[in-house]
């Protein structure tokens, strides 16, 4: 089952006080097999405490390893609490660092000093959310659900955000506003220091009409870009990176790089892929559609319940992924909004998403600016951030996992006002 940590701050550099815990382990020989990535959650507070005390929490999980019992991981813990400055005097004061075993293999401890699992696991989004990303099939001793059903179900579940990089001049709705490196750059430093989880890098627009590249063209305008964020990349909780594409010899030269996800626009429609990725780390994020580029003749039957069309798509594809050796949790599932759909079945896939959420698979949604909201807006493409956020909060709502958007810092301080009025607490 593995050993999992919870860790906050939201005193300092939360970010850096992060980083730092993570080190502070690796030294003792606890090293993390696996992170989340960085979730902010407003922080718990008793009535009547100071109002300097409302800082906003950054969280973690992560997985490590060692041999030593839970007691004495305990212990060290804790001396990596104090050794950061941690002060003890107030339970619910604002902390440089909160260290928590979260899990302990299939073990349950009860003592004064520590139960395991940790007994607010159930209650706590920020704990549940990131433990999903990482672990989402795990049932925690004593309970019959998953982390990544428990997480949807809570009403301040939090998606993670993945922010859309289109080096392509032909996009439907950005195309060559990311020509040059420079604007590249600024932008992704933008978003990292507004705390979107993932970058997620295109070369090639799969919008009705657009041209189709070969893989070589494809590799040319992706590989400086993701050479320079691959080498800049530091430390465990940095934003993970992303590509967005289709060819398979792309597919495969990525494999040998540091990305974090692989979104396959086709679906895996090469499944020769799979032996490549048998044992690789990486997300696999695969999109149904009916053709690339999308194309605006070649949809779904009207004559079809699109949700059991897409339903039986789901179990096809989970079967050939698992029947290959590969595990799950690795495996990411998109809907593919607008590919080979009309209007009217992309807004009943949205709206059924609770009906395919029970394949123990995350759900990545890719709404942002599309042209389904034609039916509520006759802006341009360019500025239909406000249907797009509109919708993702309902979407958020629904427990969708990961929402792929345009303008990522938009949605990130929309959720957190949104949210806020959620109200503080469990």
């Amino acid at each position: 089952m593995g050993i999992y940590l919870g860790i906050g701050s939201n005193l300092g550099e939360r970010r850096e006080n992060l980083e730092i815990a993570v080190e502070h382990l690796k030294s003792i020989g606890i090293p993390v097999i696996q992170s989340s990535t960085v979730y902010v959650s407003n922080a718990l507070l008793p009535k009547g405490c100071p109002e300097e005390w409302n800082i906003p929490f950054f969280n973690v999980v992560i997985e490590v390893q060692t041999d030593i019992n839970p007691q004495a991981l305990l212990g060290e813990c804790q001396k990596i609490e104090n050794l950061m400055g941690r002060k003890y005097e107030e339970v619910w004061a604002p902390r440089v660092i909160d260290i928590d075993i979260l899990i302990y293999h299939s073990e349950i401890v009860e003592t004064e000093a520590l139960i395991i699992p940790h007994k607010q696991i159930k209650k706590r989004s920020f704990v549940l959310d990131p433990l999903a990303q990482i672990a989402p099939n795990l049932i925690l001793p004593g309970m019959t659900e998953t982390v990544l059903n428990l997480s949807r179900k809570h009403n301040r579940h939090q998606p993670q955000w993945m922010g859309i990089l289109n080096l392509t001049p032909d996009s439907f709705s950005d195309g060559g506003k990311l020509s040059g490196k420079e604007e590249l750059i600024k932008r992704c430093k933008d978003w990292i220091s507004e705390g979107v989880d993932i970058l997620d890098f295109g070369a090639e627009s799969t919008r009705p009409g657009a041209t189709t590249l070969s893989p070589k063209e494809e590799w040319e305008r992706l590989e400086d870009p993701l050479s320079h964020f691959i080498e800049t990349k530091k430390g465990v909780f940095a934003p993970r990176l992303s590509v967005d594409t289709y060819h398979s010899e792309t597919i495969r030269k990525l494999l040998s790089l540091d990305i974090d996800y692989i979104n396959d626009v086709s679906g895996l429609s090469d499944v020769s892929l799979l032996s490549d990725l048998n044992g690789h780390s990486c997300y696999y994020v695969i999109m149904h559609n009916l053709g690339l580029p999308a194309s605006r003749t070649k949809v779904i039957s009207k004559e079809e319940d699109v949700v059991d069309f897409f339903k039986f798509w789901c179990e096809s594809k989970i079967n050939t992924w698992e029947s290959r050796g590969l595990k799950k949790e690795r495996l990411i599932i998109d809907p593919g909004i607008g590919f080979g759909k009309l209007a009217s079945q992309s807004i009943r896939l949205l709206q059924s998403i609770q009906e395919y959420q029970d394949y123990g698979v995350r759900i990545l949604i890719g709404h942002s600016r599309k042209s389904f909201f034609n039916t509520i807006t006759k802006e341009d493409f360019s500025v239909r951030d406000a249907e797009t956020l509109g919708a993702s909060l309902r979407l958020s709502s629904y427990g969708v996992d990961i929402l792929r958007v345009h303008d990522p810092i938009l949605h990130i301080r929309s959720f957190q006002g949104w949210n806020l009025v959620e109200g503080v607490g469990d």
